[in-house]
Parts: C-alpha cells; sequence; structure tokens
C-alpha cells in the first residue's frame, strides 16, 4: 500500500509541475508586446498619433524577436546580435516619430533609470569625476 501511495504522490507531483510548466512557458510566448513603460511617461506628452506608431512599431519589433527566438537554424551568438539588432532599429524608428525635446526627455530618463539601476546592483550609483578635487579619506 505504501509502494501505490507513494507512486501516486510522485504522479501527483510530477503532473503539477508539468502543468505550472506549461502554463508558464504559454504566457511567456503569448506574452503581448511590451507597451514601452518608457515611452509612457507622462513628461513626453506623446500625441495619440505618436502612440499609435509606437505602438506598431513595438508590435513588429515583438514579431520579428519571436521569429528569432524560434529559429533553430541560429546559433545563440547569432540570435542574441540578431535580436540586439531588432532593437536598434526600434530605438531608431521611435527616435524619428519623437520631437527633439520629446527625444531629449526621453534620453534623460534612461540615464536616471540606469543610475538608479546600477546603485540597485550594489554598485555606486554614480561615479565620482576623475577631475573632482575631492578625495577618499
Amino acid at each position: 500500500m505504501s509502494r501505490t501511495f507513494g507512486f501516486r504522490t510522485s504522479l501527483l507531483v510530477l503532473g503539477f509541475l508539468l502543468g505550472t510548466l506549461s502554463v508558464a512557458t504559454f504566457a511567456q510566448q503569448n506574452a503581448a508586446p511590451a507597451q514601452g513603460r518608457t515611452l509612457d511617461r507622462p513628461a513626453l506628452n506623446l500625441t495619440q498619433d505618436q502612440k499609435d506608431q509606437i505602438k506598431q512599431i513595438r508590435t513588429s519589433q515583438h514579431a520579428k524577436i519571436m521569429a528569432l527566438r524560434n529559429d533553430d537554424s541560429l546559433s545563440q551568438i547569432d540570435r542574441r546580435a540578431q535580436i540586439r539588432e531588432v532593437r536598434k532599429e526600434t530605438r531608431a524608428q521611435v527616435a524619428a516619430i519623437l520631437t527633439p525635446e520629446q527625444l531629449e526627455k526621453l534620453k534623460q530618463y534612461r540615464m536616471e533609470r540606469q543610475r538608479s539601476h546600477r546603485g540597485r546592483r550594489g554598485r555606486p550609483a554614480s561615479r565620482p569625476d576623475p577631475g573632482s578635487s575631492a578625495q577618499p579619506q
């Protein structure tokens, strides 16, 4: 009897793990394209036309990246390089839609975000200026 109980428990645990894994995989594969949290900043004052264009660009980016991720003929290095290129193209397309003021605000926001992100990783949030006269004591 204990042998049957152990086998049933093992099957139950295995079924649960497989079900969890398949749900996570499905959710990841079918995730909607990122709406661009950076570009949703109220300070950018995007017009509805700009939002629509950016959404279209991001949807296209998502489709291209998903196709690359599912392309088994590419090596991991080639896949990463091509995904990087798609993201670079996307940034250029979005930059072409923004006004110079919006682009400047976006650059400032991204720089601030990088600094705060570095600080969370245990690195200093900002490095001292090498030319500054402040010396550690």
